[in-house]
């Protein structure tokens, strides 16, 4: 009896092969297929991409940082705005990346392998929902000051 080919499975069945190429196959582009067939190197990539800014802020001195981050809020500089939206930006897609390989790195058959996976994501799941959160209300704070200076 022949093996059916991976694209004839359901996503959710289909075996993980070592040796499988990485290509797309027929409507899937080359992004998709390595996010199917790899899926812990999916997870290992997006959880990178997460903390990436964490380390990057591990660099700064915190004084320095609340010191800064008043005085760019209250002069509104397009620069700081810019920042403020593209770090945004990052941290809504960075999230949205890790739960995805998280999903996908459990099937759909193991409910506690998927329930143990979930868990091990919400703390950076709430993590970037509040630091979303504050950023949202900095970056809302410094349009207004920027579009109504007289309101200082």
């Amino acid at each position: 009896m022949s093996r059916p080919s991976i694209s004839a499975v359901a996503p959710h069945e289909q075996p993980f092969y070592v040796g499988v190429r990485i290509g797309p196959s027929r409507g899937h582009t080359r992004a998709q297929t390595f996010a199917n067939h790899r899926p812990i190197l999916f997870f290992v990539l997006a959880a990178t991409i997460w903390t990436v800014p964490i380390v990057m802020l591990a660099c700064i001195d915190a004084r320095a940082l609340m010191v800064y981050l008043p005085n760019a809020l209250l002069r509104g500089d397009f620069l700081f705005l810019l920042c403020s939206g593209g770090s945004l930006v990052y941290l809504l897609a960075s999230t949205w990346l890790l739960a995805a390989a998280a999903t996908r790195l459990a099937p759909s058959r193991s409910r506690p392998l998927r329930w143990a996976l979930q868990l091990a994501v919400a703390p950076a799941i709430l993590a970037s929902l509040i630091a979303t959160i504050v950023l949202t209300f900095a970056l809302s704070f410094a349009v207004v000051v920027r579009s109504f200076p007289a309101l200082l």
